[in-house]
């Protein structure tokens, strides 16, 4: 959900989102995103690291959009809508995914996901911290969700969003188990 605090950066995502039709992601530069908006350097310095930053952020609104829309519930519908957001913005996403660089959409999502993943099982688990076995066990997972979710993306979102979030959602499951 859209908030009128993240005006300035929203602007920034929408002057991606047309430059990267035309342009690879590694040769947008801080510039252009600028002239596109008709700021300057020091506001998109302001709001954002770099380019990879703003990436990262427009992620960030769809994972947070999906978990508030299911009060940070891990389900399936929750999976289901952020897949029907990142459908929603494939070509970005697809042109992110393309980027291999450490400060990559791959790394980022996979990093935030073994987060949140490390923080759900210690609240079930009701202990501060996970044993070797289970961190590998989710950090081993969380390289293969963003790894399909890769796959998924560039591959024109073949299958549909409802039955991908069924698969990712009943392997998320199965990793349940294993811990």
């Amino acid at each position: 959900m859209r908030q009128i605090k993240d005006h300035t950066k929203w602007m920034f995502a929408e002057a991606l989102f047309e430059i990267i039709k035309i342009k690879d992601l590694s040769n947008i530069r801080i510039t252009e995103l600028c002239e596109y908006c008709r700021t300057d350097r020091q506001t998109f310095y302001y709001h954002f690291k770099d380019k990879y930053d703003l990436v990262a952020w427009i992620y960030q609104c769809d994972l947070n959009d999906s978990l508030e829309k299911y009060n940070y519930v891990f389900c399936k519908e929750e999976t289901l809508f952020l897949l029907c957001r990142i459908k929603e913005k494939q070509f970005f996403y697809q042109k992110a995914f393309e980027n291999t660089n450490q400060n990559s959409l791959f790394a980022y999502i996979q990093n935030t996901n073994s987060k949140i993943t490390e923080t759900v099982f210690k609240k079930q688990f009701h202990t501060d911290e996970l044993t070797e076995q289970q961190l590998f066990t989710i950090k081993y997972n969380s390289y293969a969700w963003v790894g399909c979710l890769s796959e998924w993306v560039s591959l024109k979102c073949t299958p549909p969003p409802e039955v991908y979030a069924d698969f990712l959602y009943h392997n998320s499951y199965l990793m349940q188990e294993k811990l």
